[in-house]
């Protein structure tokens, strides 16, 4: 997971999502199957208001359905999100992440201590984090 202001180019959202789709192109993904097992997924879950430049280019096209319909459904998700941005308040339930982390079902979902993230991520070909 990872976390950025827009910047050029990323000044809205969907240039921003292109710009991950390119990169989970260039880590082997291939989508042959709605929600089947893939090598890498990277979704862009929430964007700023927009600003003049991103409501201009909105208009040219559809944007991405931000936040992220699925992301308080997904404890995969949502965990560490909270621990990213803790006080953001998600506009759908106005409520921060933090306390929608707090009462997500965790069925399925184990945190990984940071060596053994480290050797999943050397598993998946090296792939750098933020440790």
């Amino acid at each position: 997971m990872a976390l950025w202001r827009p910047a050029p180019p990323w000044r809205e959202p969907r240039a921003a999502l292109a710009a991950a789709l390119a990169v989970e192109r260039a880590l082997g993904r291939e989508r042959r199957e709605r929600w089947g097992p893939r090598r890498i997924d990277l979704d862009l879950l929430a964007w700023d208001p927009p600003t003049d430049a991103a409501a201009e280019a909105a208009a040219r096209g559809p944007r991405p359905e931000l936040p992220h319909p699925r992301a308080l459904e997904r404890a995969f998700v949502l965990l560490p999100w909270s621990e990213i941005a803790p006080g953001w308040v998600h506009p759908g339930p106005r409520r921060p992440l933090v306390d929608l982390a707090a009462a997500i079902d965790l069925t399925g979902v184990q945190a990984l201590s940071e060596p053994e993230a480290r050797r999943w991520a050397a598993a998946f070909g090296g792939l750098a984090g933020p440790w």
